[in-house]
């Protein structure tokens, strides 16, 4: 389990680390091996987590959200702007993050994001997010993963 500081931190930035510390959760519990990378020697990488397990690579962007079904703004650096691509190849959404209910996490595909992006559903508007790409509208894109108490209980 990672332990991150959420004294004197933003309310957006503590819904982060406590949605980056569930994913790291869920996944060592899963098996997989769990390396942070949202920076290399200074520079932002673009995407949080990289998971490794059985040979299969994810490269994770994590978000939290004290919503459902609704993905928090994605940033600029989260692209890669040669390819006009999504730097992670997986989108994890933490929902309900410090609501009575139980954390709820999404899984996405970022292929499915780049279809929605070369198909003018949602675009990319420099130093903002994506614009228009809201959870609901791409529901049917996520799986969603069962979060047992050990990921979260002690977290929200």
């Amino acid at each position: 389990m990672i332990k991150m500081k959420l004294e004197s931190t933003s309310e957006a930035t503590k819904l982060g680390i406590k949605a980056e510390t569930i994913v790291h959760n869920y996944l060592t519990r899963n098996n997989w091996v769990v390396t942070s990378r949202s920076k290399i020697k200074g520079r932002k990488t673009g995407f949080d987590f990289r998971a490794e397990k059985d040979g299969q690579v994810m490269l994770i962007e994590v978000k939290g959200t004290k919503y459902d079904f609704k993905v928090p703004d994605l940033h600029e650096t989260e692209f890669d702007p040669m390819r006009k691509r999504f730097v992670a190849t997986h989108l994890f959404v933490v929902g309900n993050l410090g609501a009575s209910n139980p954390p709820i996490l999404s899984i996405v595909k970022t292929d499915d994001i780049h279809k929605k992006l070369a198909s003018g559903e949602i675009e990319v508007k420099k130093k903002i997010v994506v614009k228009g790409y809201k959870f609901n509208k791409v529901k049917d894109m996520a799986s969603q993963a069962i979060l047992t108490k050990s990921d979260y209980e002690k977290i929200i």
